[in-house]
């Protein structure tokens, strides 16, 4: 659902359904004809503007699938060129699993970037901070030197409020309830406000300088198209987004060579649909990772073939201040976990990863390792 367009998420926290499915053995992309791409992701759009929000909404589940992973746009960043990538602390979650037998075990800490040292933060709690369902922690706020319940979408610019739905009757899940809330809680005086109430569903799409933007509709899916508003954090006042279609690039225009398998690891800062096209069981094959500024126009942010050794799989994407960091989907061939870094005029590089737990015992063991929060 999310192939299309990302979500603000977050970002890498799963349920056990999903990281049930994680500890599997590596699914691969499935071939899809290029004459079927457009279809494909013009109903992934309609897909994921109607369904998956509400139900990010509610206790189903934490976050899509990690491949279908958008890139998160976090607030609090330090501002531009104050930080350098080759020497701060990247927060990350680092999930560990196996089967046989289902083992799974999730923990959060930081990365330096400087020596590629991951340590571990024993006492992420985040109790009494509402969390609208999203149970557990998703994203570390530098600002107030806190993880929080939520992905970093919902989280203001200065990093010190985040924004939250409530459903209504209270913890009510998707399609059982009725109404929804949105509140922003101030992670200063632990004060909540509601913002306003909409009798269907409300999802916050992201919180930028322009304000909050959210997605307002029936609960039903089969229900008339949902909108897009814009909800002012001070006074709660809300109109409509005029904004969010440059969100929603739909298109993928497939060039001669392309390879049939895509996905998206999630966009760019404005907004655009980051691609990789690829596919892990096919050695030599080409591996293009790149964002289009119209169709057919692309922006690469790397061009090699599978299999490489310097290849880039990217699974998740996350934007600050000095580029955009990425999780590794080739983590389950290799035993060896990663964190990229692509900046604009620097390209790529590989951050190779000490300092990890130890995998589970099991033919399937895996450690994967997500960017959850702007480096400081």
């Amino acid at each position: 659902m999310h192939v299309a367009i990302g979500d603000e998420p977050m970002q890498p926290w799963l349920t056990t359904a999903v990281r049930s499915r994680l500890a599997e053995p590596p699914r691969r992309y499935s071939a899809i004809p290029k004459a079927a791409m457009a279809v494909v992701l013009a109903a992934a759009v309609i897909v994921a503007a109607f369904e998956l929000p509400q139900v990010l909404a509610n206790r189903h589940v934490m976050n899509p699938l990690p491949r279908t992973l958008p890139a998160t746009t976090p607030s609090a960043t330090p501002a531009p060129g104050l930080v350098d990538p080759s020497n701060c602390r990247l927060p990350v979650t680092v999930e560990r699993g196996a089967r046989p037998p289902s083992q799974v075990a999730t923990q959060v800490g930081f990365v330096n970037t400087r020596t590629g040292q991951y340590t571990r933060d024993a006492s992420p709690a985040v109790v009494r901070l509402p969390d609208g369902g999203l149970q557990g922690v998703m994203f570390y706020s530098p600002a107030v030197h806190r993880w929080l319940p939520t992905n970093g979408g919902q989280v203001s610019p200065d990093g010190r409020s985040y924004a939250w739905v409530q459903t209504l009757p209270v913890g009510a899940v998707y399609p059982r309830y009725r109404a929804s809330k949105l509140h922003v809680f101030d992670l200063a005086t632990s004060a909540d406000r509601t913002l306003f109430t909409y009798r269907g569903s409300i999802s916050v799409w992201r919180w930028d300088l322009a304000g909050i933007h959210a997605i307002v509709g029936h609960v039903n899916a089969d229900a008339p198209p949902s909108t897009w508003r814009l909800v002012d954090p001070a006074t709660g006042s809300v109109s409509r987004d005029t904004m969010s279609p440059t969100w929603l690039w739909p298109f993928l225009k497939p060039l001669p060579g392309d390879p049939h398998n895509f996905t998206s690891p999630g966009r760019t800062a404005d907004g655009r649909i980051i691609w990789w096209m690829g596919s892990l069981d096919s050695p030599g094959t080409p591996d293009l990772v790149f964002y289009e500024t119209a169709p057919g126009h692309r922006v690469y942010l790397y061009r090699g073939v599978e299999g490489a050794a310097t290849s880039f799989d990217p699974e998740l994407a996350l934007v600050d201040s000095t580029g955009i960091w990425f999780s590794d989907a080739d983590y389950v061939l290799h035993m060896k976990p990663a964190i990229w870094h692509w900046q604009l005029g620097s390209g790529l590089r590989k951050y190779r990863l000490a300092g990890l737990p130890s995998l589970f015992s099991g033919s399937n063991a895996y450690i994967l390792v997500r960017p959850a929060g702007p480096c400081f």
